[in-house]
């Protein structure tokens, strides 16, 4: 985002503002700043795995080149400096190095044209350094990380001014995190927000100028995107589109969100195709916005419903902020969904369903397992969408029960059982891969996990 733009968007933004008809304004819930900000540019929520409350914001200072890490209150716990300009960036969870699993920060170098990964310490939520660093890429401007639904395998995607896409695999290489080029294609110009749904295994891109464009998130996916919404098109998408996130919901539902820097507005689209336009929205006091991000995880009492988070570029030194997706979901004729059940994959280390076929919606549905691989212990969500008989098993891959979780009925709605790793005898299993089954009205579905030792 270069200066003059910022201040000719400021001044069509004012402009625009007084000449059409506002969208809704929502209050701003918190300001992420310190004495140390000059340009907060883009910013991801690290969800802290047993306490959501003790969640952090991390957010990429491009001019001040560093990492600033802040509660949820706002304080600042830590500030990361490295002689780099850090992009956009973006975190994933379950990453498996020296036989654990990390939670993983990264981000696109500007200066320098490298991919910078750090992990999280759930224990003091600060970060520490893990890539290798020597992971180079082509001139880079923007970032997002992808956890493959089909391969279990981490990408992530480097955007850049001419339009190039690189897309790299991650993998451990001696306790560090390494990665190789693995796909590259076009768009005509200047790109920078990108969001990956490791849900249905789909890439977004924002041409700035042009528009949000859809891809294949696997790297046989081909190299010839298409566009899902155009600038200035009848869904009201304006330019610069900036940043991109994804809000998940149960069924595949939930939103595409774009940011735009020139009409200081977010333009809400649905998640499933054809990604009708529901709405927009704008924050009270924020201007020229960049990077966004968004989560439907309860976080305690200012941020209940879940939480949307934005750069603000309305008054030097730009802060980041954050909102209630509570206010955001009122605020848009008809309302948007508000689904705190739903436990979004980017959370968690996904592998492939082995039930070949999609289960039926009127049904039931069987998400991964959270942690996986796990040790001592793991979660089962799934959902039913009418009262039924459940049966939920551990078994062995030669088919035998191990441990029965569930059996009887069940109303409708959101459950979740823990395996401890014992078996139905209270004898420990042993480390290795298991299923686990739920059976319901004559269907079933499985699902792989994986016991540490």
């Amino acid at each position: 985002m270069q200066y003059s733009k910022r201040l000719f968007f400021t001044i069509i933004g004012l402009a625009w503002a007084v000449s059409v008809a506002a969208q809704p304004v929502v209050k701003q819930s918190l300001v992420l700043t310190n004495d140390q900000v000059e340009d907060q540019d883009d910013i991801c929520l690290w969800i802290h795995p047993n306490d959501p409350t003790q969640s952090t914001i991390i957010a990429s200072d491009k001019v001040a080149g560093k990492i600033f890490v802040y509660d949820l209150q706002g304080q600042t716990l830590q500030t990361l400096s490295d002689n780099y300009k850090p992009g956009n960036i973006d975190v994933r969870y379950g990453f498996p190095i020296g036989g654990e699993l990390i939670d993983i920060v990264a981000f696109n170098n500007r200066d320098g044209n490298t991919l910078v990964v750090y992990k999280v310490d759930r224990n003091t939520r600060l970060l520490e350094r893990i890539d290798t660093r020597e992971i180079k890429t082509t001139n880079n401007y923007g970032l997002c990380l992808y956890l493959s639904p089909k391969t279990g395998l981490y990408n992530a995607f480097i955007t850049a001014k001419n339009g190039h896409i690189q897309q790299f695999e991650l993998f451990e290489n001696n306790g560090a995190v390494d990665a190789k080029l693995v796909r590259e294609f076009n768009l005509s110009s200047q790109t920078e927000g990108c969001v990956c749904d490791d849900e249905t295994g789909q890439a977004y891109f924002g041409e700035e100028d042009e528009g949000i464009w859809k891809i294949g998130a696997e790297k046989e996916d081909g190299e010839s995107p298409t566009m899902i919404a155009k600038v200035g098109d009848a869904s009201g998408l304006a330019d610069d589109v900036e940043g991109l996130t994804l809000y998940y919901a149960a069924n595949g539902t939930g939103y595409l969100i774009a940011s735009s820097q020139g009409e200081n507005r977010y333009t809400v689209f649905e998640r499933q195709p054809p990604h009708n336009p529901v709405g927009e929205f704008q924050i009270d006091g924020v201007t020229s916005t960049d990077g966004i991000d968004v989560a439907n995880v309860p976080l305690g009492s200012e941020f209940p419903q879940g939480i949307f988070m934005y750069h603000n570029g309305e008054s030097s030194p730009y802060p980041a902020g954050a909102a209630s997706w509570k206010d955001i979901a009122s605020s848009i004729s008809g309302g948007l969904l508000i689904d705190t059940n739903y436990w979004n994959p980017r959370f968690s280390k996904s592998t492939a369903v082995e039930t070949p076929d999609e289960l039926a919606p009127q049904d039931f549905s069987l998400n991964q397992n959270y942690p996986n691989p796990f040790n001592p212990e793991t979660t089962i969500t799934f959902e039913l969408n009418r009262p039924a008989n459940v049966k939920l098993s551990i078994v062995n891959l030669t088919g035998a029960t191990i441990r029965t979780l569930i059996d009887g009925q069940l109303n409708a709605g959101q459950h979740r059982a823990n395996w401890d790793g014992l078996s139905d005898a209270g004898k420990q299993a042993a480390a290795g891969t298991y299923l686990y089954r739920i059976e319901s009205d004559n269907r079933i579905a499985t699902r792989k996990l994986t016991l540490l030792k």
